[in-house]
C-alpha cells in the first residue's frame, strides 16, 4: 500500500498540498527502506504511514525531521 491509502481513509488528504503529499510518499518509501520492509502490506507499515500522518497533521513538515522521528522509534521499539 501507499501513504496515499492512509491518508485517504484518515481524510487528511484535505490538510496537504500535492507538493507535500508527494513529499509524505516518499519519506514514508524512504523509511521502509530503512526499516528493512519489502511488504508493504505489512501491519507495520500501515503503522508507519499513521506516525507519518500524525507528525504532519501536528505540523511537521521537514521530511528529514519525519523520517528520522519514525525510524528512531522503530528502531527503539525493535530493541526491546
Amino acid at each position: 500500500m501507499s501513504i496515499r491509502t492512509f491518508l485517504e481513509e484518515d481524510k487528511a488528504e484535505a490538510y496537504f498540498s500535492a507538493e507535500e503529499v508527494r513529499a509524505l510518499a516518499t519519506v514514508f518509501e524512504k523509511i521502509l527502506i530503512d526499516l528493512g520492509f519489502v511488504d508493504r502490506n505489512d501491519p507495520t507499515a500501515a503503522m508507519v504511514a499513521k506516525r507519518i500522518i500524525k507528525l504532519a497533521r501536528e505540523g511537521e513538515r521537514n521530511p528529514a525531521q519525519i523520517r528520522k522521528h519514525v525510524v528512531d522509534r522503530f528502531q527503539a521499539r525493535s530493541r526491546l
